[in-house]
């Protein structure tokens, strides 16, 4: 192996690397690697050609472009930007384009177009699989690989340049400091510009929706911050688009998304610290009629024994949130780094399937700590006197939470809902909701409320994700799309737990919309589409996750000494059959052989009698011509009868005489003289 070569192999292992850690998919990178490992070794006739290349790509990218397009239904560009599974889809695909390189010039020298090709694609494919969540990245991990990268590449391009500089001592010399400069200069810009997008993603993320406009989806409408425009701004990105299918017997209504603890002017924040859910190990017996691929986890045991069911089926990408309802007692998925805050918010660094399974039971009666208390009635220290003073002036004649919550409520009644509303550039937003009544938007009713619940001592958080009321009659499923996007407020009650509490007028709430027959037809045939595919992915993922336990316990069993007799046993039948094969090819090729020879030499006997005056008929088998020239004897009829019966005992006779095509050829006859 050559230098080019082992660099080339460096370069597609760190982009397998890569790959691996930053998408947690680890089965497609594992498998290209062993390829390019591999390809030194490929048959020759197994090297396809360029035909037969172009014919790979089409059909290994379109089967990418569709799994990515189903994975992320919200489209594949923003403005110029592939979305995530897009980008990940590019880059599997240019890494897909370097494993056919190496196959195919793994015995020959590559072109130089080729040569110059393959570090183009290996830089696309770091670009895009560099375009990742923002949840956990191993941002460290990638930035290592990518330094190692730049190495490889001028390492890369030096080994090929090599041959060419023999005998040039001073360019040679030449090219490697200009090498080693370039390669300086590179890694200094890349370390920049790498530290100052980490320190500036927020802004550069907030330029580029502005730069987008509408047409940009919101992906930061389940994140640790919210405004109080990421709602609306989410429902008008692509309002019709769907975002949750929630297989369910009843309506599932508020399907939580993220719940938020803290509010810092302007912006809502998550500020509890989340605890690590690790699988059960053996959920209670009387989830056994919940049959579920995936692990459980215990969101919260209440010991229901029954059951609200719902199978929830993400459609795009919403940061890692794990929609569930308020009242979820357990949860199963497949996902990574699966943890819970404390307000019973399920977040997963990456999730691995798109669906969800989740149990609802009784409501959360669970008396609240002294440290959750305070934290749900906490309000800011500069918080406006007058909001305190209007929650106590509502709340007076009130002698339990509940009645807190219905005089809150009621405060509300008197509102507008719209989503424009016009804030004097002094004031401050809440506030001036609060005091001028103006109309407004879910996120302010939802905000305004828990404030108001604050101040009257009930502990309150503002709470985002869908409200879920549409269903397709034809799929039996309910819906959810962007423009069901809502905000509201839980309290807790202290005689009947958490409950949920939402201000927004009817108007202003997610409305059911009678969808065409077959509009309802072509999402149901999606939807059970998309599950059939996942269904068939998720198994065809474990089987190859599990492939190394497999491989271990038949391991273990071949090591028995029945095994190791019967493997012997077969190997020996096998070989045999490989040899009896083998003899048999070179057989029947001595045969072809011999056939061809038995025809030319039948041929020259026949023109040799033919000048002889002895012609044989087309009709006449050679028994028959035989018996013929035997009728009219001459002095060359007996060796020439004799030649043709030892001809037919060789070529007719039960086996064929090989051999015998020497014979004839030695006892040939010599050509007589024409006759007169």
């Amino acid at each position: 192996m050559n230098a080019r070569r082992m660099a080339t192999l460096a370069l597609i292992a760190v982009q397998c690397a890569a790959m691996a850690s930053l998408t947690k998919s680890y089965s497609y990178p594992l498998a290209m690697l062993a390829l390019a490992v591999l390809a030194p070794l490929t048959p020759k006739r197994l090297i396809p050609d360029g035909r037969a290349t172009a014919f790979l790509s089409v059909v290994v990218g379109a089967i990418l472009l569709t799994y990515a397009q189903r994975a992320e239904q919200q489209g594949g560009f923003t403005m110029w930007f592939p979305t995530y599974a897009m980008a990940v889809a590019f880059g599997r695909f240019f890494l897909f384009l370097q494993i056919m390189i190496v196959i195919r010039n793994s015995r020959q020298t590559p072109s130089p177009v080729i040569v110059a090709l393959l570090p183009f694609l290996a830089i696309l494919v770091m670009t895009c699989i560099g375009n990742v969540s923002s949840l956990s990245v191993p941002v460290d991990m990638f930035r290592l690989l990518s330094l190692f990268f730049a190495v490889l590449i001028a390492a890369y391009f030096a080994s090929s340049l090599r041959d060419s500089a023999q005998g040039k001592t001073r360019a040679h010399v030449l090219r490697w400091a200009l090498n080693i400069g370039f390669m300086g200069v590179a890694l200094s810009v890349a370390i920049s510009v790498s530290a100052a997008v980490q320190h500036y993603g927020n802004e550069l993320d907030r330029l580029l929706g502005i730069a987008a406009g509408s047409s940009m989806p919101s992906t930061t409408a389940f994140t640790a911050r919210a405004r109080l425009d990421s709602m609306t701004r989410l429902r008008g990105s692509g309002g019709t688009k769907i975002a949750l299918r929630i297989v369910s017997d009843d309506p599932p209504g508020y399907m939580r998304g993220i719940a938020y603890d803290t509010y810092a002017p302007p912006e809502w924040r998550v500020t509890g610290e989340v605890d690590a859910l690790s699988p059960a190990t053996s959920p209670p017996a009387r989830l056994k009629d919940f049959t579920s691929s995936e692990p459980w986890y215990s969101i919260r045991d209440d010991g229901s024994t029954t059951w609200k069911p719902q199978v929830v089926w993400r459609v795009g990408r919403q940061e890692g949130a794990l929609f569930a309802p308020l009242d979820t007692a357990w949860m199963a998925t497949r996902s990574t780094g699966v943890a819970m805050d404390p307000q019973s918010i399920v977040r997963a660094e990456t999730i691995l399937a798109e669906f969800t399974n989740a149990l609802s039971g009784k409501p959360d009666t669970r008396p609240l700590s002294v440290e959750m208390r305070e934290s749900l009635t906490k309000l800011p220290d500069d918080i406006d006197p007058r909001i305190t003073a209007l929650a106590l002036q509502l709340t007076r004649d009130a002698n339990s939470d509940g009645e807190k919550i219905a005089a809150v409520l009621h405060y509300f009644h008197d509102y507008r809902y719209s989503t424009d509303i016009r804030i004097p550039a002094a004031d401050d937003p809440l506030v001036y909701f609060l005091m001028e009544k103006p109309p407004a938007h879910c996120e302010f009713f939802a905000a305004g409320t828990t404030v108001l619940l604050r101040a009257a001592g009930v502990p309150a958080r503002y709470v985002v994700g869908f409200l879920v009321t549409e269903r397709n009659a034809l799929g039996g499923y309910w819906y959810a799309r962007n423009r069901d996007a809502h905000a509201w407020c839980e309290a807790f009650d202290s005689e009947h737990g958490w409950t949920t509490v939402d201000a927004t007028p009817p108007s202003g709430r997610p409305s059911v919309e009678a969808a065409s027959p077959m509009a309802s037809l072509w999402d149901g045939l999606k939807f059970y589409g998309g599950r059939v595919l996942a269904a068939t992915t998720d198994a065809l993922q474990k089987a190859i996750d599990r492939f190394p336990q497999y491989m271990q316990a038949a391991a273990a069993r071949l090591a028995s000494p029945r095994w190791i007799i019967s493997l012997l046993a077969v190997a020996l039948v096998l070989a045999s059959a490989i040899l009896h094969r083998r003899n048999r090819r070179r057989r029947m090729a001595r045969a072809r052989d011999a056939f061809a020879e038995f025809h030319c030499l039948l041929g020259m006997m026949d023109r040799r009698v033919a000048k002889a005056g002895l012609r044989r008929e087309a009709h006449e088998t050679l028994e028959q011509f035989c018996a013929r020239i035997l009728n009219s004897p001459t002095p060359d009829t007996a060796a020439i009868v004799a030649w043709y019966r030892a001809y037919m005992r060789a070529r007719y006779g039960p086996d064929l005489a090989v051999d015998g095509v020497e014979t004839l050829r030695r006892t040939l006859p010599a050509e007589s003289p024409a006759p007169q």
